[in-house]
């Protein structure tokens, strides 16, 4: 069963200095940006959804720690890397910028079994806020769709895999 959301634009505080850090900023942030704990909200999207919001409040207090606790011990992605791997990126990202604003749209939940769901989400980043995907015409800033693969583990939530890449402004459309 997949939901499809209605644009929800979500504006996060945080500056990206050099166009190299971009692609694993992204890909660091996102595993912040969608991992969490299980919480109230009941049905999976809710609790997936849920995520995303508790990623955002820990992006914009750049607490490291529970986020780690938030990646499947299983995580393996497209570029090889593991949990340990992905833990080090994140943390080195983290560290090396004070801040980065993203301009976050999700475009649908899958639940696909009972203990794995997808989650695809388009993301602006750039270095200046950006309040809607028309104002990211008069900004430099870098547009991706990410695919997240989640994992329940014992009621919990967790990011299994992230799969980014590039896309176009109509990609928020």
């Amino acid at each position: 069963m997949c939901l499809r959301s209605r644009p929800t634009l979500r504006l996060l505080r945080p500056t990206l200095h050099r166009m190299e850090r971009r692609v694993n900023g992204l890909l660091c942030l996102w595993t912040i940006v969608l991992l969490g704990c299980g919480g109230e909200p009941t049905s999976p999207e809710t609790r997936i959804r849920a995520l995303i919001d508790e990623a955002e409040v820990a992006i914009e207090a750049r607490d490291v720690k529970p986020v780690k606790q938030m990646i499947s011990e299983s995580y393996a992605d497209r570029r090889g890397r593991d949990k340990q791997a992905l833990k080090g990126v994140l943390a080195g990202h983290l560290l090396g910028h004070r801040v980065v604003y993203l301009l976050t749209q999700v475009k649908e939940i899958c639940i696909e079994a009972p203990d794995r769901a997808r989650a695809v989400v388009v993301v602006a980043m750039s270095g200046v806020p950006v309040e809607s995907p028309e104002a990211l015409v008069r900004v430099t800033g870098q547009i991706y769709r990410i695919e997240l693969m989640f994992l329940l583990e014992a009621g919990v939530w967790r990011v299994l895999s992230i799969d980014e890449r590039r896309a176009g402004i109509d990609a928020f459309s």
